[in-house]
């Protein structure tokens, strides 16, 4: 069986989708968002000395500190095998039983 009509019509679903709009994320942009102007690129000296002028409190700092390490531990659990052994297994036993 050619392989070529099959990854074609997956090729068109996958493109099909792409079109598609999504009502939710729509409806999460707010107004002031929507009529912003578009950003412009900024020198790095400009950016790095506004940030070197701005004042945090205890609070905000213990806030991003908490922000932070929960970034962190969602990166180190993402980082991890996303298959198990047997299903790995399986994976690579039902693709040398259908290799052309």
């Amino acid at each position: 069986m050619d392989i070529m009509p099959r990854a074609t019509f997956f090729l068109f679903l996958c493109l099909l989708g792409s079109c598609a709009r999504f009502p939710q994320i729509t409806a999460a942009v707010g107004e002031g968002a929507k009529n912003a102007p578009f950003p412009t690129i900024q020198p790095m000296d400009a950016v790095l000395a506004d940030a070197a002028q701005v004042q945090t409190d205890d609070e905000t700092g213990a806030r991003l500190a908490a922000r932070a390490e929960t970034l962190r531990r969602r990166a180190r659990a993402l980082g991890g095998p996303v298959l198990t052994r047997t299903e790995r297994r399986r994976l690579l036993d039902a693709v040398s039983r259908h290799a052309l």
